[in-house]
């Protein structure tokens, strides 16, 4: 059942904004024919390009160019909050409520379609049932934008669980490879709003353990 959910919402994602970075993609810069092809000779001939080249010169102190912009950083650094619901199975969703908590990591531009991403994070789960869970992920991924301001993500490492409270015999840790799957808006240039999929424990599970799947949702900021 969650690898068929995982499957629906990927189809659902991945027509949409893969269809819609086609069409980016094959758009033309801007600029195009207007720029000129550089062999125009300047108005005014020689004449007026000595004259106008000693007058700046005089006037602007030595004629000294104006900088070119910065470029863009390849590298930024991002905290976010994040809530995680859990939604499958059973015996998941009746030891763990609504998980909160921050999230902060690194991300690397080698492209500019194609970054990629480090993270770590503390999600504490409201206790039900007298039972309290909390993660503390630890991930690399990539994120690929798909269109301007939209990009997808995908994230694996290692995910400590902890479990504890009355109904258990003792605190429970386990150590699972978790996946995450999300796209994130860039509402401005810093702040970014995501939602996606959380499973926690994809891999290195107990024999009779199943996979357990949360909905997650996220506002970050760059610096």
């Amino acid at each position: 059942m969650v690898h068929r959910i995982v499957q629906v919402a990927l189809a659902s994602l991945l027509t949409s904004t893969l269809a819609a970075g086609a069409a980016w993609a094959q758009e033309e810069p801007a600029g195009g024919d207007a720029g000129g092809d550089g062999t125009t000779e300047p108005a005014g001939g020689e004449g007026g390009g000595e004259a106008g080249g000693e007058a700046g010169g005089e006037a602007g102190g030595g004629g000294e160019m104006t900088p070119a912009a910065e470029a863009p950083k390849p590298m930024h650094f991002d905290i976010a909050g994040v809530v995680a619901i859990p939604l499958s199975p059973e015996g998941f969703t009746d030891a763990a409520g609504i998980g909160i908590g921050p999230v902060v990591g690194v991300s690397y531009a080698m492209s500019e379609k194609l970054a990629l991403a480090g993270h770590i994070g503390l999600i504490y789960h409201l206790a039900k049932n007298d039972i309290t869970l909390m993660e503390i992920p630890i991930l690399a991924g990539v994120r690929f934008m798909v269109i301007p301001k939209l990009a997808l993500g995908a994230d694996t490492g290692i995910n400590i669980l902890h479990f504890s409270g009355d109904p258990l015999p003792e605190s429970q840790t386990n150590t699972r490879i978790p996946l995450a799957i999300h796209a994130g808006y860039g509402i401005t240039p810093k702040i970014v709003v995501g939602a996606g999929l959380w499973i926690p424990n994809l891999l290195l599970t107990d024999e009779g353990e199943d996979t357990a799947l949360e909905l997650i949702a996220y506002v970050g900021y760059m610096f």
